[in-house]
């Protein structure tokens, strides 16, 4: 009775994945990943992989080039801004200069060994995530299909993610327990 009872239970959380999956397969066929309505969203979303991946050495470890990498990022964030008539409508002076003091700092700490990421994140990353956050305050479709909170200001706050996406529980429900 266990044994049949177990097997029901894989095979509806085994419908629920491929569902889910076939759901989000269709969205993004019909609807693209994103509509692309907030510009600042990919912008943010490269702070995270460029942290998570880069700065902390998880991406690089071999070629040791994290400073070099996060300058060209930088460098390809700042032309984008103040080129996209899209930014036109936001006061970019604050990113800008975020991004030149930290394509500078990056110039100068090129040793990955000694390469401050803790710093780096209180004086460029973070400052630049949150500002890049309060131009645009529109979610695109990305709640859709991420569980990242793009109001969030920090990326190690407890609302970064949205824990309820990624499962069947619900908030509400929690709630009332």
């Amino acid at each position: 009775m266990k044994r049949q009872k177990k097997k029901e239970k894989i095979k509806a959380i085994t419908d629920f994945l491929y569902n889910s999956y076939a759901s989000f397969y269709l969205s993004s066929i019909k609807n693209g990943l994103s509509r692309g309505n907030n510009k600042t969203l990919p912008l943010r979303i490269e702070l995270i992989r460029l942290y998570s991946l880069g700065i902390t050495g998880f991406d690089t470890p071999g070629s040791l080039n994290v400073s070099e990498e996060t300058q060209h990022v930088f460098l390809g964030m700042k032309k984008y801004i103040n080129d996209d008539p899209y930014f036109k409508n936001y006061n970019i002076q604050k990113a800008n200069v975020i991004l030149t003091d930290g394509i500078s700092y990056l110039s100068k700490n090129t040793n990955f060994e000694t390469f401050d990421r803790i710093e780096f994140y209180k004086k460029y990353i973070q400052p630049l995530y949150e500002e890049l956050g309060s131009w645009d305050g529109r979610s695109d479709d990305l709640k859709e299909f991420s569980g990242w909170n793009v109001n969030n200001k920090n990326f190690f706050s407890s609302d970064f993610l949205d824990p309820y996406f990624y499962t069947l529980l619900k908030k509400e429900k929690i709630m009332l327990i």
